[in-house]
Order: C-alpha cells, then sequence, then structure tokens
C-alpha cells in the first residue's frame, strides 16, 4: 500500500525505490497520501513535502502553509522548499518570518524558497524585500540581495545597485553575486 510505500521512505536501504515507487505512481498517488497528513508523524510530512513538490500536487498547498509554523526544523525546511518549487506566492509572510527569525537550516530554505518566488513574482517580492534594504542587520540586507537576485534584473536593478554601495563588504558582495548570477546583466 502507499502508507507502507511512505513508511519505508525513511528507511535508509530501501529508501529510494520507496521514493522512486512512489513517484512512479504519479500525482494522484502523493494526492492520496497527503489526505492523511495529519495522522502521519512530522518526519513522513517531511517526506510528503518533497513528494508534494516532485509532483506539483498543489493539493499539499494548505498543510505545507501550515508545517511552516512546525517547531521541527527539518520539517520547515522540507515545506520551504516544496512551497518554493508549487511557486506558492501566498507563503511570501511565512517564508519572510522564517528569513527574520528562524534557525539557520530553516532560514537557508526560506532563503531559497524566496529564491524561486522571486523568479516567479518579481514585482511582489521587490515590494517585500525593499525595506529589508533598511535594516540594520548586514544579514538581514545580504539575505535579501541573495533572494532578490533571482529575480528580473529590470525589476530589481535599483536594489542591486543600493547594495553595491552598502556599507557591508558581504551585502556589496552578494549583490556582485547577483548580478553574476543574472542572465540580464547585459542590461547594464
Amino acid at each position: 500500500s502507499l502508507v507502507r510505500l511512505l513508511h519505508w521512505v525513511a528507511d535508509e536501504e530501501l529508501g529510494r525505490e520507496a521514493v522512486g515507487a512512489i513517484l512512479a505512481q504519479g500525482r494522484p498517488a502523493v494526492v492520496s497520501l497527503l489526505r492523511d497528513w495529519s495522522k502521519q508523524p512530522e518526519r513522513m510530512q517531511a517526506y510528503l513535502c518533497y513528494l508534494a513538490a516532485e509532483t506539483g500536487a498543489e493539493e499539499a498547498i494548505e498543510p505545507l502553509l501550515g508545517a511552516l509554523e512546525s517547531a521541527n526544523q527539518e520539517l520547515v525546511l522540507a515545506s520551504a522548499h516544496a512551497l518554493g518549487r508549487l511557486k506558492v506566492v501566498t507563503a511570501l509572510p511565512a517564508l519572510m518570518r522564517i528569513l527574520r527569525e528562524g534557525e539557520d537550516e530553516p532560514r537557508r530554505g526560506a532563503q531559497e524558497a524566496l529564491g524561486a518566488l522571486a523568479e516567479a513574482y518579481p514585482e511582489e517580492l521587490l515590494a517585500v524585500f525593499s525595506p529589508l534594504m533598511e535594516d540594520p542587520a548586514a544579514e538581514t540586507r545580504m539575505a535579501a540581495i541573495a533572494v532578490l537576485g533571482k529575480g528580473n534584473f529590470r525589476v530589481i536593478r535599483p536594489m542591486v545597485f543600493l547594495a553595491l554601495k552598502d556599507g557591508s563588504s558581504e551585502v556589496r558582495q552578494a549583490a556582485v553575486a547577483a548580478l553574476g548570477r543574472n542572465p540580464d546583466i547585459e542590461q547594464l
């Protein structure tokens, strides 16, 4: 059964095969497993996050958004990753909170997810991230420019130029990295 396969995902020896077997059954199998989300332990929920992202199961959005509030860092990381892959813009406030207040691993997951959202929704992210460029913490400004650097360069150009003049060398380095990653760099 699918539930048995899901529990085998955690097994060191059978994990890869179990994931492959579930993915081979496609999105309907993952959607079926999602129906029992609340009955699953957090570790299984983290695996469901991955499976939902891999199959594009938008039915997972509600539980994924809820999982961002978990105290379990693995689950927060997995749900942030999945929400980024699924390009869920409604996750923006929770991901921003994690970016500002979260532990290191969830913060990196939130940054990755926000980067994926920057590609899909550059204007929305610019509106939210612009105030972060005034944050007194260089780490926050650096994370903001790293995320914005994944968006449309025409939209984020003012923030990149602002970051190039930042008082923190780390923020300036993040701005240079954002320029280097951006395919629209010729527009300078």
